[in-house]
């Protein structure tokens, strides 16, 4: 979805080495399409920023539950930012209980947040070059907010879809249940059983929506 003169533009740019463990990716889109589009949740909180004639507003957006429907034609001109399970709670101390189930503007439920990261976007510019100063701020926390145990055990959980058992992780890195989940309650706000519920969760939402996808098709 990268055609510049189609009903809209969707692109993805990968996170520099210094964020790649707490950003999936960065994004700009433009739309110019009244048709709704689809969207499968991705099972990760986003922060958006739709820059309009009036000004600039921004939502949070958490982990989706089902696939969800928007208007390209009124979203043109936003920039996003996709978190890992992580990157929220390990960057900006957020905890998953601060933002709520639904989208929601950001000013309203996070106000610091929005103040800080307000600076770095303006109304005018190119969508990389707003996009650019929004990685520039992350980098700035990333340095003192890297907790390399913590993101090998998400990565070993995502690769196993959740699908294990407790005991199987602490044996993994020696260390005792109370020590694990006070890591893991420091780097993404939530136990380790919590983030293996919603691994598996997801990941039973998305082979659903495919398979119902290619049944349908």
């Amino acid at each position: 979805m990268t055609d510049l003169h189609g009903p809209y533009c969707y692109q993805r740019f990968a996170p520099g080495k210094g964020l790649a463990g707490f950003v999936k990716f960065f994004y700009c889109f433009r739309g110019r399409s009244s048709q709704p589009e689809r969207i499968l949740p991705l099972g990760s909180t986003e922060i958006t920023f739709n820059l309009e004639a009036g000004g600039v507003k921004a939502y949070i957006v958490p982990p989706g539950c089902v696939p969800y429907f928007v208007v390209p034609e009124k979203m043109d001109r936003t920039v996003g930012i996709c978190f890992s399970s992580w990157g929220l709670h390990g960057l900006l101390k957020v905890s998953p209980g601060e933002i709520g189930k639904e989208k929601a503007p950001l000013g309203e439920v996070l106000p610091r947040l929005w103040q800080e990261s307000s600076g770095h976007i303006g109304d005018g510019g190119s969508l990389p070059a707003l996009l650019s100063g929004l990685e520039g701020w992350l980098a700035g926390k990333a340095s003192t907010a890297r907790n390399n145990l913590a993101e090998d055990a998400i990565a070993f959980i995502d690769r196993q879809r959740g699908q294990l058992q407790l005991p199987e992780l602490y044996r993994r890195y020696a260390l005792s249940d109370r020590r694990l989940q006070m890591i893991f309650r420091e780097s993404i706000g939530m136990s380790p059983k919590r983030y293996c519920k919603l691994k598996r969760f997801h990941f039973a939402v998305t082979f659903s929506f495919f398979y119902n996808l290619f049944r349908s098709g």
